[in-house]
């Protein structure tokens, strides 16, 4: 299974990339894994000219996300994971999910398995959660996804008995990508 890791945190060794270091270690072996750091990576924010609906889907802007987007396209599992900003997602991984717009044809036609991490410093249930989970859950309705979940929490690190929670939820959710 080809599986993309989509950190969205501008932090490399925050929560967000601890949640996602736990996922890999929990996902099948032999798994291809690609975790993708998406605040080193030059990304502009889409600029709706609709150039890529005049050329085959390849956006004008020359940046690191058409090939962020060749990486989608052909992963079988994506999982988009954020640290809660002002509640809901970072504008880095915003910024992809915006592009999506240029090849959202290509995005449509191989059925993907996703799920969503969100870190905050609020427990759940709450509402930035539920909002965040929602957003992510438009985008598989509408690009025909299996949405398989989430792992929500507040922040965990340096807590060992919040972390070996942690460990468990998040092995229950890469059983289900």
């Amino acid at each position: 299974m080809n599986i993309v890791l989509l950190n969205g945190s501008p932090r490399a060794a925050g929560n967000t990339a601890e949640a996602l270091k736990m996922l890999a270690e929990a996902l099948p072996a032999g798994s291809k894994i690609d975790t993708v750091n998406i605040a080193s990576l030059k990304i502009g924010a889409c600029k709706s000219c609709f150039a890529c609906k005049q050329n085959g889907g390849t956006c004008v802007q020359k940046d690191d996300c058409g090939e962020l987007l060749d990486k989608i396209i052909a992963a079988d599992a994506l999982v988009f994971a954020s640290p809660v900003y002002f509640m809901g997602i970072t504008a880095q991984l915003k910024a992809v999910i915006d592009r999506f717009f240029a090849k959202v044809d290509q995005l449509k036609a191989k059925q993907k398995k996703v799920a969503v991490i969100a870190i905050g410093g609020t427990p759940p249930p709450a509402a930035q959660y539920e909002a965040i989970a929602g957003h992510i859950q438009a985008i598989c309705a509408y690009l025909g996804w299996q949405y398989c979940g989430g792992y929500c929490t507040g922040s965990f690190q340096g807590d060992q008995n919040k972390t070996a929670e942690a460990k468990k939820e998040i092995a229950t959710l890469a059983a289900r990508l």
